[in-house]
């Protein structure tokens, strides 16, 4: 003799809402060949996506916390990294400030630099100009000192 010990009344299952933090995803949902074997259901092509056994469960994206001090401490870490980061942020500004000021002030040296030598290349020339000019000025004067001697002590220069 068999004694069936199923109820012919099932009591209905709850519906569980999350509570908390997730310890694990919910069950899987019935593979397809415990519903192909079932006899009641024919196998058959859906027409469109069967929504998602995910689909009827209340799920955020964050976690659930459960007491103030939770949220306190995830908000003030939260309120913490976001600090570091302005800091960081700001920090790289900063230097990125600094850096263009600094390579603003290099091209002006270098406009600076290329003037003076540009300004020193005319200098340079203008000075190679005057030596020419008092070399000739003094190979003339040579020239007429030697005629001037000359004119004044005629014989020296043939006794020599």
């Amino acid at each position: 003799m068999l004694i069936d010990r199923t109820d012919s009344n099932p009591k209905p299952q709850p519906q569980h809402k999350p509570i908390g933090l997730f310890i694990s995803p919910p069950a899987s949902p019935p593979t397809r060949s415990s519903v192909l074997d079932s006899p009641t259901l024919a196998p058959r092509t859906p027409t469109r996506a069967s929504p998602s056994p995910w689909h009827d469960l209340d799920l955020e994206l964050t976690p659930r916390l459960s007491s103030p001090s939770e949220i306190r401490t995830s908000d003030s870490r939260l309120i913490r990294a976001k600090r570091e980061s302005d800091q960081a942020l700001a920090a790289c500004r900063s230097r990125i400030e600094q850096l263009q000021r600094e390579c603003a002030a290099s091209k002006e040296d270098g406009r600076l630099l290329e003037a003076t030598r540009e300004g020193l290349e005319q200098e340079i020339q203008s000075h190679q100009s005057r030596i020419a000019a008092l070399e000739r000025s003094r190979s003339a004067v040579q020239e007429i000192l030697e005629s001037t001697n000359a004119q004044e002590h005629p014989q020296k220069r043939h006794d020599n």
